[in-house]
């Protein structure tokens, strides 16, 4: 395996098996490339999206090893844990780390739609849109059906007071990931798939073994790899379904680089009955359609696919 993820090697994935996640920590410290680009403050974000932190949290090894790696760099790392307010101590806890506070951000304004399909809009964290390493484990659930590095990242960087908006209607909600796209920029995405949340997850969901940990730098490279080794047809989760028929289809061609994950046939989540009932996929494309920037949207997406 390569040590590190080049600038331009967008559209690929790495993958590595837990048992040497040591080598994951690697290339996540290379890939930053702290010395190209003159970084003296790290932002670690790590979304902690179940309430059993201990075994479903993102890996403890993995946090407290890329602190060692960027400080020998000679950069001052800063952690971030995206989580609801119960479970940030027991998060901050398990890390041994603080999580930085997030009024101390500047806040930008994205537009988004409403419950009722009207623009509007939220604010969001500048440094989480553009961290460094954004860091989470995968889950499905019954809004987005896979929520994956795309999802959590949206979410990680919303202010809590505008969550319920963003996530106003089911098939808003698959509108507003897309239209949050453009607004993420981390420098690298780490998904630690040791356990995978099945089911309605957080808090409804169980954990499956699979034991991969997958890197890359485009939040739907990363998603749709890991999707095709679940066993989930990209078609049955509607925000990726979108982006594909935005950019032609050009999102599936990723490229995979280290070790063949095994397969691991998860639960299906078929799209919402309430929006199935409402018309489906196609209400929606209709809905973003309808969306006043919808050309200049379309085209930024684009942009981000070179492949």
């Amino acid at each position: 395996m390569k040590a590190r993820l080049a600038e331009h090697d967008q559209c690929s994935v790495y993958v590595v098996p837990v048992n040497v996640r040591r080598t994951a920590v690697d290339v996540a410290a290379e890939s930053a490339a702290l010395e190209e680009c003159g970084l003296d403050e790290v932002l670690v974000v790590v979304r902690v999206d179940s309430p059993y932190v201990d075994k479903l949290a993102p890996d403890r090894f993995i946090i407290q090893e890329l602190f060692r790696r960027v400080r020998l760099r000679g950069a001052i790392p800063y952690l971030y844990i995206s989580t609801s307010d119960d479970v940030l101590n027991i998060a901050q806890t398990l890390y041994s780390l603080p999580s930085v506070d997030p009024s101390n951000f500047k806040v930008r304004n994205i537009r988004i739609l409403d419950k009722t399909g009207r623009e509007c809009t939220v604010k969001a964290f500048e440094e989480v849109l553009e961290c460094s390493i954004f860091i989470l484990r995968p889950r499905t659930d019954d809004v987005f059906v896979f929520a994956g590095a795309l999802v959590q990242h949206a979410l990680s960087a919303l202010h809590p007071e505008d969550l319920g908006k963003f996530l106003g209607s089911i098939g808003v909600a698959h509108i507003n990931v897309f239209l949050a796209m453009p607004y993420l920029r981390p420098r690298l995405l780490l998904v630690d798939a040791e356990y995978i949340l099945e089911g309605d997850a957080p808090y409804l969901g169980k954990e499956r073994r699979w034991g991969y940990i997958f890197l890359s730098r485009d939040h739907v490279a990363l998603d749709t790899a890991i999707l095709r080794f679940l066993g989930v047809d990209l078609r049955e989760v509607p925000y990726l379904e979108i982006i594909t028929r935005i950019c032609g289809g050009h999102v599936c061609n990723t490229r995979l680089c280290g070790e063949r994950p095994g397969e691991l046939r998860i639960a299906k989540h078929r799209f919402s009955r309430n929006v199935v009932r409402y018309g489906g996929l196609e209400v929606l494309m209709s809905k973003l359609r309808e969306y006043p920037g919808h050309a200049t949207l379309c085209k930024a997406i684009i942009n981000r696919f070179p492949y």
